[in-house]
Formats: C-alpha cells, sequence, structure tokens
C-alpha cells in the first residue's frame, strides 16, 4: 500500500498455512483485495485485484490492472475476465466479488472507481463467462463515494437474487442487484462485514464502525451486540484522581467512558470520530476531549454539557486527523494544541495564543491534510522543555517554554513520528517513535537523545520492523520503557538492548496509545481493535511467586534435603546461579529461573536473592511457573 513492492498478489496454502506460495501477481502495484471460491468446486475460485498507492503526497485507488480473474485449477492458472465487464482503465478501483451459494454459476461484482465513487453492479450466470450490467435504481451517486474503504458484497445463502452490499449504509436488493433498498435503519454507519445464519434465514449479522449488529428478522430491525470488546482506540487516559476512570477516543464511536473500570460499564461522550482527551489532575468533573480534526470540547459537569474551546485558534491551518492536545503536568490550566503551529492555553482554554512558527514543511500538496503536529510532550522535570513532533518526520525542541524552537531531526528517519516522550528522570533525555507508514521504508522505529536532540542512537534493540506508537519511561525504574506498537506492548529493562512482549494474554493487535498511573502501577493500552487492556506492574516489579524449591538431592519431593526460598527477585546478567547452594542457617543464596530455556542467565530470566529455610511437605511449584 504504502509503497511498490513484489509481494503482492494471491496466495495459497496447501498445508493448513504452514506454508504459502504466490499463485497470482499481476504488478507491484497491483493487489488482491478479494477472492471466492466455488463451494461445491474448490479449484474453481475468482479473484479480484486492485491497484493502488498510498503516501502522505500522493494517493491512487485505481488503474488499467484493477480487474477479475478466475482459476480452474485451484489457482494454478488464471485467466482475466472481460466480457461485458468494464474495459481496463486508469480509474477502475476496488472490486467486490460474492458466488451465490445456492446457484454457484451466479457471481456478483461490485465496481468503484478512482477515487472511489459507485459504478455499478455486475452479474454473469454462466460461471462468469459473460457479465451483464444490474443496477437501475437508486443512481449510482446515491451512494458514498468511500468505495475504497467499504466496496464488499454479498449474496443469501439460500437465494441467489438476494444481495447486500456494504457502504456507508446496508443495502440489499431482492431482484439480482437491480434495485435497491437501504435496510441501516437504526445500525451504525460504514459497513464492512455480513454474515448470515446458515440454517435461518432471517438472522443476519453486519459488521460496521458501531460493533457487530444482527437481525432475526432479514434486516428489517437491528440490535447491537455490546459483549464484544472490539472497540478501536485511538488514544486514551487514565483519570489520575481517580484512576479506574479510563477514557478514550475511538474510530467513529466518540469518547467510551468507564466511571468504575468494570468491563460492561461504559457510557460515551462528546461526538464524532473520538481522539485525545484529558481530565483535570485537581478536579476529574473538568473534562477535554475532541473530535477529528482538532474539534475540542470541555466539560465541567462530568461530561453532560460541553463547550467548544477554539477561541484563539486559526481554523484554516492544517490539523491532523488524530490533533494532539496535551495538559501541563505543572498547571492544570495550561493545555497544548498541535496544529501546523503549536498552541497554549493558560486559562483552561478560553483563550489559545501562538507559541511557535510552523513547525512542519508545508502541505506536502497531497490529497489529505498533512504537514501536521501529531505528538507534543512538556518535560515533567522542567516546564521550560516542550518537544513536538510532525507527520513529516520533524522533531523540534523548546527549552525556554516555546520564544525559541529548534529542530532537531536531522539525523533521524524521514517517517511519521508517532511520539515524543520527554524522560522523567532526566531533563535532557527524551524519546522518539516512528510507524512507518510513510513510503514504505525499512528503518528503526526508536531513538533516544541525552543532549536534548543534539544527537540520537537507535534504541530499538531486537524489535522486530514494526511500527511503534508511543513510549513511556517507568518513573520506578530507570532503564525501563514500554512500547505500543502494531503487535501489542514491549518492554525493556536495559534502556532498549532487549525488548520483550509485556505479559502473555493481551491480544497481537494495534497499541494506539498507552497510559500509567504509577500510583496503582497500572499500566492502560488503547488497542485499535480489542478495545482497552490493563496491566499489574508489580507483577513486573515482584515478587511473582512465594516459593521456589531447590530439589538439592533430586527426590522430587520437598525434604530436609531441600531449600525453600521466599522471593524477592531481580533480573540480571551473567552465568546461571546454581538453583541451590550449601548455606549457613538463613544466609544468601541465589536461585535462577531459566526462563526460555537457552541455558544461559539473560533478561528473560529472574534472578532471586533470597533468605533460605529448611522445610518439609510437597514439592512447591518452581518460578516462574507459579500464579
Amino acid at each position: 500500500l504504502f509503497g511498490k513492492n513484489p509481494e503482492r498478489g494471491v496466495y495459497r496454502s496447501t498445508d493448513s498455512g504452514v506454508n504459502w506460495e504466490r499463485v497470482l501477481y499481476s504488478n507491484d502495484s497491483t493487489g488482491a483485495i478479494d477472492i471466492a471460491i466455488n463451494p461445491t468446486n474448490p479449484n474453481i475460485i475468482f479473484a479480484s485485484m486492485w491497484e493502488r498507492l498510498r503516501n502522505p503526497r500522493y494517493r491512487r485507488v485505481g488503474g488499467l490492472s484493477s480487474g477479475i480473474w478466475k482459476s480452474t485449477d485451484g489457482g494454478d492458472t488464471w485467466n482475466r475476465l472481460s466480457t461485458g465487464l468494464p474495459a481496463p482503465s486508469s480509474t477502475v478501483g476496488r472490486i467486490g466479488l460474492a458466488i451465490a451459494p445456492s446457484n454457484p454459476d451466479i457471481i456478483y461484482a461490485s465496481y468503484s472507481n478512482d477515487p472511489g465513487n459507485l459504478i455499478g453492479f455486475w452479474r454473469s450466470t454462466d460461471g462468469g463467462a459473460n457479465w451483464s450490467s444490474r443496477l437501475i435504481s437508486p443512481a449510482p451517486s446515491t451512494f458514498s463515494g468511500f468505495g475504497w474503504y467499504f466496496g464488499r458484497i454479498w449474496v443469501n445463502p439460500t437465494n441467489a437474487n438476494t444481495v447486500y452490499f456494504g457502504d456507508v449504509y446496508m443495502w440489499r436488493s431482492t431482484d439480482g442487484a437491480a434495485h435497491w433498498s437501504d435496510i441501516t435503519g437504526f445500525m451504525h454507519v460504514d459497513q464492512h462485514a455480513w454474515a448470515p445464519s446458515l440454517t435461518d434465514p432471517n438472522l443476519i449479522f453486519s459488521g460496521n464502525d458501531g460493533g457487530v449488529f444482527k437481525s432475526t428478522n432479514n434486516g428489517l430491525s437491528w440490535a447491537k451486540l455490546y459483549d464484544l470488546p472490539i472497540t478501536q482506540f485511538y488514544a486514551m487516559t487514565i483519570d489520575s484522581r481517580t484512576p479506574q476512570r479510563l477514557y478514550g477516543g475511538t474510530q467513529d464511536n466518540s469518547i467510551p467512558r468507564t466511571l468504575d473500570g468494570a468491563p460492561n460499564n461504559w457510557d460515551v461522550l462528546f461526538g464524532g470520530d473520538g481522539f485525545y482527551s484529558a481530565v483535570d489532575f485537581t478536579n476529574s468533573n473538568i473534562i477535554y476531549a475532541e473530535s477529528q480534526y482538532g474539534y475540542l470540547g470541555k466539560s465541567t459537569d462530568l461530561g453532560n454539557n460541553w463547550d467548544i474551546i477554539l477561541d484563539g485558534i486559526n481554523t484554516s491551518e492544517r490539523v491532523n486527523w488524530c490533533t494532539p492536545v496535551v495538559m501541563s503536568p505543572f498547571n492544570h490550566l495550561i493545555l497544548f494544541y498541535g496544529a501546523q503551529k503549536l498552541y497554549k492555553t493558560i486559562n483552561g482554554g478560553a483563550l489559545w495564543s501562538v507559541i511557535s512558527p510552523d513547525l512542519t514543511g508545508g502541505s506536502g500538496g497531497g490529497n489529505l491534510v498533512f504537514g501536521t503536529i501529531t505528538t507534543i510532550c512538556q518535560s515533567p522535570l522542567s516546564a521550560s522543555v516542550i518537544w513536538v513532533g510532525t507527520d513529516d518526520s520533524r522533531v523540534w525542541v523548546t527549552t525556554n517554554g516555546g520564544t525559541n524552537w529548534t529542530n532537531v531531526s536531522g539525523s533521524l528517519p524521514d517517517r511519521w513520528c508517532t511520539r515524543v516522550t520527554a524522560d522523567v528522570f532526566d531533563t535532557a533525555t527524551a524519546y522518539v517513535t516512528f510507524s512507518g507508514y510513510h513510503e514504505s521504508d525499512h528503518l528503526s522505529h526508536i531513538f533516544k537523545t541525552t543532549n536534548n536532540g543534539t544527537s540520537w542512537s537507535d534504541i530499538s534493540g531486537n524489535l522486530i520492523d514494526i511500527p511503534v506508537n508511543d513510549i513511556l519511561p517507568d518513573p520506578e525504574h530507570q532503564q525501563r520503557l514500554f512500547v505500543g506498537t502494531d503487535f501489542g506492548v514491549y518492554y525493556t529493562e536495559n534502556g532498549g538492548t532487549l525488548w520483550q512482549l509485556l505479559g502473555d494474554n493481551q491480544s497481537i493487535c494495534p497499541v494506539f496509545d498507552i497510559d500509567l498511573n504509577n500510583a496503582t502501577r497500572k499500566l492502560v493500552s488503547g488497542t485499535h481493535g480489542r478495545s482497552m487492556y490493563t496491566y499489574d506492574l508489580n507483577q513486573l516489579d515482584g515478587p511473582q511467586c512465594v516459593f521456589v524449591p531447590g530439589d538439592a538431592n533430586g527426590s522430587h519431593t520437598f525434604n530436609g534435603m531441600d531449600v525453600l526460598f521466599g522471593v524477592n527477585y531481580i533480573k540480571g546478567v551473567g552465568p546461571v546461579p546454581r538453583d541451590s547452594c550449601q548455606c549457613g542457617s538463613h544466609g544468601r543464596v541465589y536461585a535462577a529461573a531459566d526462563a526460555n530455556g537457552d541455558c544461559a542467565f539473560n533478561l528473560l530470566d529472574i534472578t532471586f536473592d533470597v533468605t533460605y529455610c529448611k522445610g518439609f511437605g510437597p514439592a512447591p511449584r518452581r518460578c516462574p511457573d507459579c500464579p
């Protein structure tokens, strides 16, 4: 998507996904967007190819290689279909495909153009040999102009003439895609998925930007399924005064908030797509929240009523889809707002003033807003030190509160800056992260400075090449850092030399934001697709287990020859210590847990600095197997 590459195409596995081979390839700008397999003959496969490129300064969602291909031998060979279909064109865009399960000779295709408007619907009744245009009403202009975002079509499993199309709204045709009606009802907009019951023709499900909805009467009415943790968070925050209260901005679902931290007790604030939120650290009733492109509001009554607080901000300036808004850690009335310039308020948003020049390289000439501030951080150690990062790879710092700014991005990668975070131990130290969603460049993602940006060191360590979206230092451990990535949350105990996955039960999904409440030692992650997770950092601080046995005589039971260790553990490096040693009564002993089984003592392992006693009874479990 973000650059030409030879990996695009259709891939096939014949061993349940263990190995894959590419079986269809058009070119380095065209990927496969939809596949339909004949349910009675799996050797018959249809694939729609979509020519698409996008970077911050350029977007193309159509091309000559967009089209439909068919294989009759399980993907070994393919032929491009053409009879009756739109001719190849530079404006042919995304194509949706669906086979009628009740009659696999009937196939439907939806066509959108570049820039995304619906062209129409086509149907084949002879297995794809011939196609005919079907759309009669409504006019194509009735549908949205976001065909690149939706573009899926489905067929009822028992009636080949009943077809569904996902757009901003959910559409249904009962005459083979000729006439369409809107069946969205009170369902949320932006339809991406649809699934029928195979036993009940009236039971259908729709997946959209609002979640999953269910209909028991074939789409006449819908009910939302609220018990699925699938919210897509862009940003989140913890109420520092009442840390069980969590707020977060979400894709098309405003600002969900929980007041008690319960998984099933959330309400929704503000409106639109939700992004940054902040809670006054002196008064939890005062909340700041925003929707897309920096539309910022303030509530003084716990979210019941809102005032828009943009006075002083030049609304003609470029602002990011996810406009950063942060509160000063020194003064609850001071906030910062990032457009193309940095704004500051000293009276809780009543009035804003500019404290920087344009910190970007300009608009970039793209079709989307580009050339904006994406991250802001005031040092918790000095109110005069403020860091700013932009979508066009610029990182800036001021050490005098905004009077003078220094561009310190010279040696950093040319890619989207996701976060700049000031250190909590040293004023001159800061961390910066990059996503990589720029122009398909493969560069490092995490950097550190100890001299206010004069120089930077790469601390990506062993972290794989994945987008990094946020970084936080642990105020209790100087070398410990946490990062939110597109593959989950990782942490390091040694400043970035070695990174490891935090916990073992968070879904591997994009984590866009993380926040830490140090008083409770709770880390919270806002994921883009699996809601929020909390992690008790006491699990890292120890102890993790109550008992660790040293089975000195190899009897596999705990007896007078063995040692029972009370645990206070530290992490370290070096040779693997012995499980137990011959020490005097109440002596000191080290016990190592070789967590990764490499027979070496490293930061994935644990060292116990313990006081021991002798005992009898069943052998306790060895750490780290203990809960």
